[in-house]
Protein backbone atom coordinates (compact mmCIF):
# COMPACT_ATOMS: atom_id res chain seq x y z
CA UNK A 1 0.00 0.00 0.00
CA UNK A 2 1.55 3.51 -0.92
CA UNK A 3 0.74 6.90 0.82
CA UNK A 4 0.90 10.15 -0.14
CA UNK A 5 1.92 12.90 1.50
CA UNK A 6 -0.13 15.70 2.32
CA UNK A 7 0.95 18.74 1.30
CA UNK A 8 3.43 20.28 3.80
CA UNK A 9 0.89 23.51 4.89
CA UNK A 10 -2.57 21.95 4.96
CA UNK A 11 -4.52 25.26 5.84
CA UNK A 12 -3.12 27.79 3.60
CA UNK A 13 -5.33 28.86 0.48
CA UNK A 14 -4.21 27.72 -3.05
CA UNK A 15 -5.99 29.08 -6.06
CA UNK A 16 -5.23 26.22 -8.24
CA UNK A 17 -8.29 26.78 -10.42
CA UNK A 18 -7.88 30.21 -11.03
CA UNK A 19 -9.26 31.14 -14.85
CA UNK A 20 -11.51 28.05 -15.08
CA UNK A 21 -15.28 29.53 -15.80
CA UNK A 22 -18.18 26.48 -16.00
CA UNK A 23 -21.66 25.35 -15.80
CA UNK A 24 -23.34 22.65 -13.98
CA UNK A 25 -26.52 21.06 -13.50
CA UNK A 26 -27.77 18.66 -11.48
CA UNK A 27 -30.34 16.12 -11.87
CA UNK A 28 -33.07 17.57 -10.10
CA UNK A 29 -33.24 20.06 -12.60
CA UNK A 30 -30.89 23.02 -10.92
CA UNK A 31 -27.88 24.94 -12.87
CA UNK A 32 -24.99 27.01 -11.73
CA UNK A 33 -22.53 29.21 -13.69
CA UNK A 34 -19.22 29.67 -11.66
CA UNK A 35 -16.35 31.80 -12.55
CA UNK A 36 -13.23 31.31 -10.20
CA UNK A 37 -10.35 33.88 -10.61
CA UNK A 38 -8.00 35.95 -8.33
CA UNK A 39 -8.31 33.92 -5.06
CA UNK A 40 -12.23 34.33 -5.82
CA UNK A 41 -14.97 32.65 -6.84
CA UNK A 42 -18.70 34.05 -8.10
CA UNK A 43 -21.77 31.97 -9.09
CA UNK A 44 -25.52 32.34 -10.31
CA UNK A 45 -28.04 29.61 -10.10
CA UNK A 46 -28.88 29.47 -13.88
CA UNK A 47 -32.04 27.38 -13.26
CA UNK A 48 -34.39 25.47 -10.74
CA UNK A 49 -35.85 26.65 -7.20
CA UNK A 50 -32.87 28.88 -6.57
CA UNK A 51 -32.68 30.61 -9.98
CA UNK A 52 -31.02 34.12 -9.31
CA UNK A 53 -29.11 34.08 -6.57
CA UNK A 54 -26.09 34.69 -6.88
CA UNK A 55 -22.71 35.62 -4.71
CA UNK A 56 -19.47 37.09 -5.67
CA UNK A 57 -15.78 37.93 -4.67
CA UNK A 58 -15.78 34.61 -2.25
CA UNK A 59 -12.54 33.51 -1.33
CA UNK A 60 -12.02 29.45 -1.81
CA UNK A 61 -9.41 27.23 -1.38
CA UNK A 62 -8.58 24.21 -3.50
CA UNK A 63 -6.33 20.99 -3.36
CA UNK A 64 -5.51 18.89 -6.68
CA UNK A 65 -5.87 15.36 -5.35
CA UNK A 66 -5.56 13.35 -8.79
CA UNK A 67 -4.96 13.50 -12.44
CA UNK A 68 -7.68 16.09 -13.67
CA UNK A 69 -9.21 16.08 -10.07
CA UNK A 70 -9.84 18.97 -7.27
CA UNK A 71 -11.16 19.48 -3.95
CA UNK A 72 -12.74 23.22 -3.42
CA UNK A 73 -14.51 24.92 -0.31
CA UNK A 74 -15.71 27.98 0.89
CA UNK A 75 -17.78 29.67 3.54
CA UNK A 76 -20.70 32.33 3.10
CA UNK A 77 -20.72 33.52 6.60
CA UNK A 78 -23.71 36.28 6.04
CA UNK A 79 -25.95 33.16 4.47
CA UNK A 80 -24.58 31.18 6.72
CA UNK A 81 -23.30 27.97 3.84
CA UNK A 82 -20.30 25.78 3.89
CA UNK A 83 -19.50 24.16 0.67
CA UNK A 84 -17.41 21.57 -0.71
CA UNK A 85 -16.86 20.71 -4.29
CA UNK A 86 -15.08 18.22 -6.32
CA UNK A 87 -14.44 18.43 -10.04
CA UNK A 88 -13.72 15.79 -12.12
CA UNK A 89 -12.67 17.71 -15.06
CA UNK A 90 -11.57 14.41 -16.90
CA UNK A 91 -15.31 12.63 -16.49
CA UNK A 92 -17.14 16.28 -16.30
CA UNK A 93 -18.73 15.37 -12.97
CA UNK A 94 -18.96 18.15 -9.87
CA UNK A 95 -19.81 16.25 -6.35
CA UNK A 96 -21.32 18.49 -3.88
CA UNK A 97 -21.78 18.77 -0.35
CA UNK A 98 -23.00 21.60 1.57
CA UNK A 99 -24.55 22.82 4.91
CA UNK A 100 -26.38 25.83 4.30
CA UNK A 101 -28.34 28.11 6.19
CA UNK A 102 -26.46 26.12 9.29
CA UNK A 103 -28.06 26.88 12.85
CA UNK A 104 -30.92 28.63 11.35
CA UNK A 105 -34.57 27.31 11.20
CA UNK A 106 -33.74 27.00 7.14
CA UNK A 107 -30.67 24.42 7.73
CA UNK A 108 -30.50 21.69 5.11
CA UNK A 109 -27.82 19.28 3.77
CA UNK A 110 -27.17 19.74 -0.10
CA UNK A 111 -25.63 15.90 -1.38
CA UNK A 112 -25.38 15.63 -4.76
CA UNK A 113 -23.22 15.05 -8.24
CA UNK A 114 -23.86 16.95 -11.04
CA UNK A 115 -22.57 17.42 -14.85
CA UNK A 116 -20.33 19.96 -16.15
CA UNK A 117 -21.00 21.91 -18.97
CA UNK A 118 -19.20 24.60 -20.75
CA UNK A 119 -16.14 24.33 -19.04
CA UNK A 120 -12.98 26.56 -19.92
CA UNK A 121 -10.10 26.19 -18.42
CA UNK A 122 -6.98 28.93 -18.62
CA UNK A 123 -3.82 27.25 -17.61
CA UNK A 124 -2.05 28.29 -15.21
CA UNK A 125 1.50 27.68 -13.18
CA UNK A 126 -0.36 25.42 -10.45
CA UNK A 127 -2.30 23.36 -12.63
Amino acid sequence: MTHQNPQSDAGAPEHLLDGTSLDFRYPSGGAIHMEISEGKLAYEWIAGPSKGSKAMGIPYRSRKFGDALYIVNWHEKDKPDFVTLIFDFRNHVVYSSALRRYQTDKEEIHFQAGIMQHVTRKKTGNQ
